[in-house]
């Protein structure tokens, strides 16, 4: 712990650098020149820690005395409600407390200082030097017990009075500190503390060891620390590298695809951005015995579009073979039990043919509808699951069909299980 350092004067050099010891303020700092105390700015200056003379000081070892006499007659910083709170004010009120107490603990007598034969005993002090004669005061000459509390000031002894560590549990007498006493200090401390974080308004960062509880929409955009400027139709996300970790970037730009999949009907699952979508299991054909119209295995999915979808794209591809003569078949797309009037869809195909049939749809979500136009595949909102399906018949007995299987295979009659595929994809 060091409070003051020595230079050398050197010919022709007038820079000298500060390295044994902190300071605040460059008028913290006495300098002398062997027994001449020097006067900033006529005599010298201090640049950061470098004291810079305007001249070129005498040449001598260890005749430069730099040494610090921290003023604490007003505090470094003093806060004021709605003032800001940082770690450098904070570390400059407590390291100015800390360094006159350095500078009071090497000014202050010890046991050791009073052992042996000394010469006068010089104390310093803003209005001059005492120097008390050698010999002149002894152990015969103090009594036991003789400073009482009566014998000194009140607000005599004060912390920058006192050396770190100077009070012990040793030096404090038993019961001296009731419980009462201390519940006054705590309960004061916490009140006040608990009103400054409670009722005033704080800026910058706040820090500390335990965590902070902020009540319900406290936190608005203006109080986000974010590395750039936040911009309307923006939205926020997370780049470490930035500051405050945040940033607002471009959203998905109208037409990108926001989430799409692809399964085979056969129960399996896929886990999107909007939920978890599972196909249903098809382990069989499908051949209708009359006229009627029946859900098409596999077609059958409850969706809800991620936040942001403009478009639904729904696709279902499945099999189709020849029974008895040219096929002909009639489909129907619904939406949960309404049709969408405007994807109807037949096809056919020849005599002993076999083709996969694809019906995709694109479904629009339009804000500004008055309401949901089902049939012209047109919704105002998409918001919760809605079951798209497909229905179909046949023409007739005459031109009959099967699904998902196969009339021949590798040059002879075999019926091969075909599973259909299911498709879906958002768009913004």
């Amino acid at each position: 712990m060091a409070i003051q350092q020595l230079f050398s004067g050197t010919s022709g050099k007038t820079d000298y650098i500060i390295t044994a010891f902190e300071f605040l303020n460059p008028g913290d700092i006495d300098i002398t020149v062997g027994t001449d105390v020097k006067t900033s700015p006529s005599d010298y200056s201090i640049e950061g820690s470098v004291i810079k003379f305007t001249s070129v000081p005498t040449v001598g070892t260890d005749n430069i005395k730099a040494e610090r006499s921290t003023d604490i007659s007003t505090k470094t910083h003093t806060y004021t409600p709605g003032s800001s709170i940082t770690a450098k004010t904070l570390n400059d009120n407590q390291d100015q407390a800390l360094f006159k107490i350095e500078e009071v603990k090497i000014d202050a007598v010890n046991a050791a200082d009073l052992t042996g034969d000394h010469g006068a005993i010089n104390v310093s002090s803003n209005g001059g030097t005492w120097t008390i004669k050698q010999d002149t005061i002894d152990g015969d000459h103090l009594k036991d017990n003789i400073l009482e509390a009566k014998h000194i000031k009140p607000d005599a002894v004060g912390s920058s009075e006192l050396a770190n560590d100077a009070v012990d549990t040793n030096a404090i007498q038993d019961d001296a500190v009731t419980a009462a006493k201390l519940a006054n200090s705590i309960n004061t401390e916490i009140a006040a503390n608990t009103a400054k974080v409670t009722n005033a308004t704080h800026t910058g960062e706040v820090t500390g060891a335990t965590a902070l509880t902020l009540v319900d929409n406290i936190v608005d955009e203006a109080n986000l620390k974010v590395s750039n400027t936040p911009t309307n139709g923006h939205v926020l996300t997370a780049q470490s590298g930035n500051t405050g970790g945040l940033t607002w970037a471009t959203p998905i730009p109208a037409g990108s695809i926001i989430e799409t999949f692809t399964l085979p009907c056969s129960n399996k699952s896929i886990t999107v951005q909007s939920g978890t979508y599972t196909t249903a299991n098809v382990d069989a054909k499908q051949q209708p015995a009359d006229e009627n119209y029946f859900d098409i295995n596999g077609s059958s999915m409850p969706y809800t579009p991620p936040s942001g979808t403009k478009t639904v794209i729904y696709k279902f591809t499945y099999f189709s073979s020849w029974v008895n003569d040219w096929t002909i078949f009639h489909q129907k797309l619904f939406i949960d039990s309404t049709e969408v009037v405007i994807a109807r869809q037949q096809f056919g195909h020849g005599y002993r043919n076999e083709n996969y049939v694809t019906i995709e749809w694109p479904f629009l979500i339009q804000s500004d509808l008055g309401s949901d136009d089902i049939a012209n595949g047109l919704l105002k909102t998409w918001t919760s699951n809605k079951t798209i399906k497909v229905q179909g018949r046949r023409y007739n007995n005459n031109h009959q069909v099967k699904l998902h299987e196969t009339y021949y295979w590798d040059g002879a009659t075999v019926n091969n299980l075909v599973l259909p595929k299911l498709s879906i994809t958002a768009i913004s």
